[in-house]
């Protein structure tokens, strides 16, 4: 942000809106050439209440913009869309709606990167977009995707079991997680009779190992005692 040149020029014949300059290369001094009479200057030399005007002048036209597109189209269309400005600065009912299925796009497509590979990274970014679609009232949905976090919890159990690592249990939590944001059903039954030999081991040493299952067999409403 620092390299962009802002230019704010009053009564240049060339210049009859503020547009982008086209080569964001361009040194203040070229462009105080090119236009003589305009302020130049470069962001990082603005001060933030400045940069905090500019940010609500820009936003302002820009709904501005969209609003007047969304009643032009509503017009030509015979359409009947209420309060496209509303003055509490919620979101237009419209624009919620493409919002929402918007989010429930990248959500799903995140969700299907996690299930390949677990980055922590793909897993905050679903938990930052899980809150800011329940903001929007979204409805989740998204067929088939239980079946498929269902089989990938039985596969990580079925490693645990074998070698029990620090980070497929926390890959297994973190599944149990986004279930449980997206309200996905998964079929427990056949998880808890997994599971179940695991629970056994626990009880007889509750301080051991298998302690850090215990979101996972509190998940699967297996009784956990105090440890």
């Amino acid at each position: 942000m620092g390299r962009v040149n802002l230019v704010v020029a009053d009564g240049e014949p060339e210049v009859n809106k503020l547009s982008f300059v086209e080569n964001p290369n361009k040194s203040a001094e070229e462009l105080q050439h090119q236009f003589p009479t305009a302020y130049v200057v470069q962001m990082r030399h603005l001060m933030s209440d400045s940069l905090k005007r500019i940010n609500q002048l820009e936003t302002k036209r820009s709904l501005k913009d969209i609003t007047e597109a969304f009643s032009d189209f509503a017009v030509q269309k015979g359409l009947s869309i209420d309060s496209l400005a509303d003055p509490d600065h919620t979101l237009p009912d419209t624009v919620r709606t493409i919002l929402s299925l918007d989010i429930n796009s990248k959500i799903h497509h995140l969700v299907l990167e996690y299930l390949e590979t677990p980055e922590q990274e793909h897993f905050k970014e679903i938990e930052a977009l899980v809150k800011e679609a329940n903001s929007l009232n979204a409805t989740f949905s998204f067929g088939g995707t239980g079946r498929m976090i269902h089989r990938k919890i039985v596969d990580c159990l079925d490693q645990v079991f074998e070698n029990l690592k620090q980070s497929t249990i926390l890959y297994i939590t973190n599944l149990i997680s986004l279930a449980d944001w997206l309200r996905i059903y998964i079929d427990k039954t056949s998880i808890e009779n997994q599971a179940f030999p695991m629970y056994q081991e626990f009880l007889k040493n509750p301080k051991g190992k298998l302690k850090a299952l215990i979101p996972v067999f509190q998940w699967l409403n297996f009784e956990v005692p105090n440890v």
